[in-house]
């Protein structure tokens, strides 16, 4: 039950290559589109850090690319990744920017999941992304 959620250490090694290629090209596009955009700067505490660090990325990615992206499969891999990354970004609605970066992203670390099969390269590059964006850019 737990390598089909992605919840193992087979592929780790490529998953990671991966995911810092995947996570320079986001801290790059994240950086034009922030500082273009002039976003506001969010700070938050330490608690809410190891929230997001520890519970909220684990739990996103383990839902959407774990459970639903290997539920949609029997539709195929591609139709899959979308669907997944669709509903994942819609969980960003608060921002319609966010809302666009979630579905970029989602694309990327589904893809990352369908091929290595593990969460350890989305979970990392959704982690650092994710606290870029929040204390860096936003």
């Amino acid at each position: 039950m737990l390598r089909t959620v992605g919840l193992t250490s087979d592929g780790v090694r490529k998953s990671m290559k991966h995911a810092v290629f995947i996570t320079a090209a986001g801290i790059v596009l994240l950086s034009v589109i922030g500082y273009s955009t002039s976003f506001k700067a969010f700070m938050p505490d330490y608690s809410w850090v190891a929230f997001y660090l520890l519970i909220s990325v684990p739990v996103q990615e383990i839902f959407f690319r774990g459970f639903v992206q290997t539920r949609l499969y029997r539709f195929g891999r591609a139709r899959a990744i979308i669907a997944a990354s669709i509903l994942y970004s819609m969980i960003h609605f608060n921002n319609p920017i966010l809302v666009l970066l979630a579905l970029v992203a989602g694309l990327v670390w589904g893809y990352s999941f369908s091929k290595y099969r593990t969460l350890s390269g989305p979970v990392f590059s959704h982690s650092v992304l994710g606290l870029y964006l929040f204390l860096l850019v936003m």
